[in-house]
This record gives C-alpha cells, structure tokens and sequence, in this order.
C-alpha cells in the first residue's frame, strides 16, 4: 500500500552494494522500481511573468549535503537548485485535503508533515515564450553517480 514516512521520503529500505573497496548505497522505495529516486513538485501551469512566483521542489529520498541537483528548462544551461530544509508541499496538500474535506475521506489522516533535510528548490521559470516546456532535473550523488528526470509545464 501507498505509504510515506513524515518528511515525505517514500517508505522503502536501504541497499548497500560493494566494489572492491567502494561502496555504493541506493534508496529503494518499496513497490517501485529501482530507478525511482526522487519526487519533483512543481506548477503544471504558471502565468507568464517576468520574475518567477512559484518554485520546482525535488525531493531526494537519499539526498545529503555531498549530493547537487539542477536544472535545465528546454535543453537550456544547466543551473543549480539550493538544499533546503523544508516541508515537501506533496505532504502538506495530503494533509490539506484532510483538514478541508467536506466529508470524510478513506482511509486515515495523514500525520502532520516533519521538516525536510532532502530537498532541493529553485524558482520556476516563467519569462519563457508562452507554451510548454520540459524540465530536466539532474542529481549527481556522492558516490559519482548521475540521476535524471523530466517534468514539463505549462507557460499562459
């Protein structure tokens, strides 16, 4: 079943894999498939703009201080998200949907969500031609490895 942990790491388990002397160690969220490594909240529409309002949050389950993560809009230069400890909004708007439902929904309340040291944030671009475009994020953890994945969003 469906489960978080309250910083909103997906609940999984820690795999530790060896080579020679090195070590690797992977987060693997229980149900999914290995490659699943992070979560990304974003807008799926902004209005056009000169200056972002909304920001592109990148939760790494498995993220620490020795790990970078950025971005590139459209294939564009690649710039660097910051790590903050923060509340992943996915949380927040599970509990919401508790705290402002009309009816009761099924299943249980979600705890409220812990502060968390795994995410990072940037500003969404919204000064780009109106029309979609795609997000790639890149993560390039501390034992050399690299991560990708793509969102797009709409710009009105």
């Amino acid at each position: 079943p469906y489960a978080t942990m309250v910083e909103r790491k997906k609940k999984g388990y820690a795999s530790v894999s060896f080579s020679g002397n090195q070590y690797a160690v992977d987060y693997i969220v229980s149900g999914a498939s290995p490659e699943v490594k992070l979560h990304v909240f974003m807008p799926k529409v902004v209005q056009k703009k000169k200056a972002p309002k909304a920001n592109m949050y990148v939760n790494y389950y498995l993220g620490g201080d020795r790990d970078t993560l950025d971005f590139s809009v459209d294939g564009g230069e690649w710039q660097l998200m910051a790590r903050k400890e923060t509340y992943d909004p996915e949380l927040l708007l599970d509990v919401l949907a508790w705290d402002t439902a009309e009816d009761l929904l099924e299943g249980s309340r979600p705890s409220d969500p812990n502060m968390s040291s795994h995410i990072w944030v940037a500003p969404l671009p919204s000064n780009l031609p109106r029309g979609q475009h795609t997000v790639a994020f890149r993560i390039r953890d501390m034992f050399g490895r690299t991560h990708r994945t793509e969102r797009s969003y709409l710009i009105k």
